[in-house]
């Protein structure tokens, strides 16, 4: 099964059972959280044909059409991004950082929007991380930015870490 489809699945799963916590449909978190399953991957394959890998062949392809009506050049090279092991907004850091907004957002009642933005972008993260633990049994390509590098418990207990916090704040989420 492709990886956007297992994306969409989660997410339609995870506001569905945020909707039925809240009693209510909220149509903005709902908006609000598949744009942000998507957004991250946009933004992240702007900055790498950009700034971390803008020599490659397929970044200057994109980079060349990104203004122009062709969607198909903007995706040359995806193999070349999905591959990359410096992925500016798919590292820990940014994840905790995202984290730390989701509680401020929790806690001065921020939009519906912004929460389901916020959120869906911590459920692409957390899949995304499931995937590569259950590939190569690490999350090296995550720790990238820090000098830290896991071993393959200590990345599997981030993982469950990280799960669990996501719960936690999913509780509040759909109490809000």
């Amino acid at each position: 099964m492709k990886p956007w489809v297992i994306k969409l699945a989660v997410t339609t799963g995870y506001f569905v059972l945020v909707t039925l916590l809240r009693g209510k449909t909220d149509w903005a978190i709902v908006g609000g959280g598949f744009l942000g399953i998507f957004l991250i991957d946009l933004l992240d394959r702007l900055a790498f044909i950009t700034a971390t890998q803008p020599s490659l062949p397929s970044s200057t392809t994109v980079r060349q059409n990104l203004f122009r009506l062709q969607l198909k050049p903007l995706f040359a090279g995806w193999e070349d991004f999905e591959k990359s092991s410096e992925r500016t907004l798919h590292n820990v850091i940014f994840q905790l950082a995202l984290v730390l907004l989701a509680l401020y957002a929790l806690f001065i009642n921020a939009s519906s929007f912004v929460l389901g933005l916020i959120f869906g972008t911590l459920i692409h993260l957390l899949l995304e991380q499931s995937q590569e633990f259950k590939k190569f049994g690490n999350l090296t390509r995550w720790f990238f930015l820090t000098t830290f590098r896991p071993t393959p418990s200590q990345a599997f207990l981030y993982l469950v870490s990280f799960f669990i916090v996501f719960l936690i704040l999913s509780v509040q989420l759909g109490g809000k």
